[in-house]
């Protein structure tokens, strides 16, 4: 099988995600999000769909965030998700990585549907 890897810096292209924990942890986190080429939603207001709500482990995450995760049916992931795809040069199965507390309960992934999303994004892990 053919894996994306990290080697051009831009793991998370085509994905836009939106952090919440706190306020170093955002900054940090967005740098290194933009650097790997993902788009970053800072509105937790929006009614435009994103791929990821990351949220810092060990802190509890902005109510306001979570809101949108629900009202927009996205998935919650912890940020080690974002730590252990980069480390492996690519994007993981988010599965094992999923905030339960955050994520709506309409998002129970099944290993097909999130075969054929993670292929719409041109990558897909054979870690599961």
């Amino acid at each position: 099988r053919k894996r994306h890897r990290a080697t051009s810096g831009r793991l998370f292209r085509d994905i836009k995600t939106a952090l919440t924990g706190n306020e170093g942890f955002v900054k940090d986190f967005a740098s290194l999000l933009a650097h790997a080429g993902a788009e970053l939603e800072s509105n937790p207001q929006t009614t435009i769909k994103f791929d990821y709500l990351i949220v810092q482990s060990g802190e509890k995450p902005h109510s306001a965030w979570i809101r949108a995760s629900k009202r927009l049916n996205i998935p919650c992931v912890r940020h080690e998700w974002l730590v252990e795809s980069i480390l492996a040069g690519e994007l993981l199965h988010p599965e094992p990585f999923i905030y339960l507390d955050a994520t709506p309960a309409a998002y129970v992934p099944h290993r097909e549907s999130i075969d054929s999303e993670l292929s719409g994004h041109r990558r897909k892990s054979t870690r599961y």
